[in-house]
């Protein structure tokens, strides 16, 4: 996908119609070599709600997905500097970190209210792995799926 607005987009807001399609963005950060992944108020390399102008972002969908957006999804680039990296809430975090030489990856586990111990597309991020085969790869695994972002119960 790619944001068409001259402006920011938020993937928080309501103003987006997500049939099929996970909670979840990722977003391609060349500065890491690696996929930005954002969901439910946390990310992985600095990943966020806010998807600047023109870039691309992926989603993962399912069966017959279809997203819609309307113009309540534009953002001004001061919300950009609200971007909280964490969700409001008191939420137990772990995040880790793999660097090999330069290159680095990186991965959240979170425990959360009403996360469950299956794959919750509200709240978790599929690993998207890296092009570059020298870059480090690490994921947390759950019943055969890897994630970017793991929320637990």
């Amino acid at each position: 996908m790619g944001n068409p607005y001259a402006c920011a987009i938020d993937w928080d807001s309501v103003g987006w119609t997500k049939t099929n399609i996970d909670s979840a963005i990722y977003v391609w950060n060349p500065d890491e070599n690696q996929f930005a992944s954002y969901v439910n108020g946390i990310g992985t390399f600095n990943g966020s709600r806010f998807i600047a102008s023109g870039q691309s972002f992926w989603v993962h969908a399912f069966d017959a997905p279809a997203l819609t957006a309307t113009e309540s999804v534009k953002t001004d680039a001061a919300a950009l500097l609200l971007n909280a990296q964490f969700a409001s809430e008191a939420t137990p975090v772990i995040k880790l970190n793999l660097q090999l030489n330069n290159l680095k990856d990186e991965i959240v586990v979170r425990f959360k209210n009403g996360a469950t111990a299956q794959m919750d597309r509200g709240m978790d991020a599929l690993k998207m792995k890296s092009t570059s085969p020298q870059v480090p790869f690490m994921y947390s695994e759950l019943n055969g799926e890897k994630y970017s972002i793991n929320s637990l119960p």
